[in-house]
């Protein structure tokens, strides 16, 4: 209960901000279809950029609207692509999966949010998604540190294992499992996470540094799905 009036005087807080803003800066109607909450799953459709009159100096991307998860006052019904802005880069790139939860300024608005989905909060935000195969196999072969490496198929095999992720969640030593992978082997599952590139090296944990040829996802949410979900049906 005390959540959801949280998130409800965010979001208030998010309409007050604009209209301050506002007072300074020219207001419009874009659609005349109204300001608020929305999440959805979507598909970039344009490479990211970064501009200095987009929502006040921030990264943003066009994403193609898949799926909406949460839109309490139908903001985005026949909506079929929406700019997306947010502080810290992510490299988005199109064609990648993502998540968004953020406030649509759909009508008058300060202009730079005019028609674009603001998801630079506390609680918005834009995240890449992946649905695949989770499976196992052993890194630092034959050494004292020799442990489960977890990987992500998301297509069938091919040149330079394109499409397989390293997935790292909770912190723990390289040689140890990690229980909350463990449970969801051999399944379909729904990721969301950050994505690290080819031979990054970043912390596992516990002092320990790994690096890999393949991309990292740095997952923060896992969930199973089912196999005709995975498979896009």
């Amino acid at each position: 209960m005390f959540k959801a009036k949280y998130l409800k005087g965010f979001w208030v807080a998010c309409l007050l901000l604009g209209l301050v803003l506002s007072a300074s800066s020219a207001t419009i109607a874009t659609e005349e279809k109204g300001n608020g909450p929305v999440k959805f799953w979507g598909t970039v459709s344009e490479a990211e950029q970064y501009g200095e009159m987009v929502c006040y100096g921030s990264y943003y991307v066009r994403v193609t609207v898949d799926k909406v998860l949460e839109d309490p006052e139908n903001l985005l019904q026949d909506v079929e692509t929406v700019e997306v802005c947010y502080r810290k880069s992510l490299d988005l790139q199109p064609g990648e999966k993502v998540e968004v939860y953020g406030f649509y300024w759909g009508g008058p608005c300060p202009f730079q949010y005019c028609g674009r989905v603001v998801a630079s909060g506390n609680f918005s935000y834009i995240v890449r998604i992946y649905k695949g195969y989770l499976f196992k196999t052993l890194q630092l072969w034959c050494s004292k540190s020799e442990g489960p490496l977890y990987l992500l198929q998301t297509q069938d095999i091919g040149l330079a294992l394109k499409g397989f992720y390293v997935l790292i969640y909770k912190e723990h030593y390289p040689w140890e499992p990690d229980p909350a992978l463990e449970i969801l082997m051999h399944k379909s599952v729904l990721v969301k996470g950050e994505l690290v590139k080819p031979e990054i090296e970043i912390e596992m944990g516990q002092g320990y540094t790994v690096k890999y040829p393949i991309p990292i996802i740095l997952v923060k949410e896992i969930e199973e799905i089912s196999s005709s979900e995975r498979c896009g049906s």
